[in-house]
């Protein structure tokens, strides 16, 4: 007389276990499961068949254990989610990183399966897929500075950096040229100036020495360089005030008789 009791009960329970079981497996569906966990996923639905089995053999402690189990691991997949898609953008970082273009597109598509509206696996793929176009403009570059052609390498890291902006050897790479550049520049500029100080070119000399405190405002050489070309300025002009005061004195004085 328990059976159809134990039956009645066991109905109860498979429709409400099967309604989540299907709402989870339309969910993972959803989400593209078969491209990033289709085994899995299999698994899953094979132990609810199993449920099913016992089931109609009347073996209803057995029915409810598997279709339990089931839940429980299409539970633990969609629970999954957000850490497989974290694992998989930090993986598709490294490839780009590591100049992988084939690994870093798997990646980020993967995530694109289960989140499509990801910002960062759409900018993953775009930089994905100049990745091969970086990487030689990048490895160009760097033969042009060893050639110290700065100029071109310059214009290759900024082509680079054109195409992604993320690009951190490109980056750091342009970063290096542009620091090498200013130091050339400035070194330049200091040069002029000492040269016109030892000429006696003072006003040049200034203005060499403004033009490298412009390229670097907190190099003391540079201030140094330009106080010693203004104070040999004023020295001079007071020099000359004085001369010319001299002069002034002599031609005011009058011839003493003899």
């Amino acid at each position: 007389r328990d059976q159809p009791r134990s039956r009645g009960l066991g109905d109860v329970y498979k429709r409400q276990v099967l309604s989540k079981i299907l709402e989870k497996q339309a969910f993972l569906e959803s989400k593209n499961v078969e491209l990033w966990d289709r085994e899995a996923f299999d698994r899953a639905l094979a132990v609810a068949a199993t449920g099913d089995t016992h089931y109609r053999q009347r073996a209803f402690d057995q029915a409810q254990g598997a279709y339990q189990s089931a839940l429980d691991q299409l539970t633990a997949l969609e629970t999954a989610i957000p850490q497989r898609v974290s694992d998989a953008l930090a993986a598709g970082q490294t490839a780009l990183n590591n100049g992988d273009a084939e690994e870093a597109t798997r990646q980020f598509e993967q995530v694109q399966a289960i989140a499509p509206d990801n910002a960062e696996a759409a900018r993953g793929l775009a930089r994905a897929e100049v990745l091969d176009q970086v990487i030689e403009l990048v490895a160009e570059a760097a033969i042009a500075r060893q050639n110290n052609d700065l100029s071109q390498a310059r214009t290759l890291y900024r082509e680079a950096l054109a195409l992604d902006a993320d690009h951190a050897p490109a980056a750091a790479g342009l970063e290096a040229v542009n620091a090498k550049i200013l130091d050339n520049r400035f070194n330049e500029a200091m040069s002029r100036g000492y040269t016109a100080l030892e000429r006696n070119q003072l006003d040049s000399a200034k203005t060499a020495f403004k033009q490298a405190l412009q390229l670097k405002p907190d190099e003391p050489a540079a201030r140094s360089g330009l106080t010693q070309a203004s104070s040999a300025a004023t020295k001079q002009t007071l020099q000359s005030l004085l001369s010319q005061a001299l002069s002034l004195i002599h031609i005011s004085e009058p011839t003493r008789p003899r």
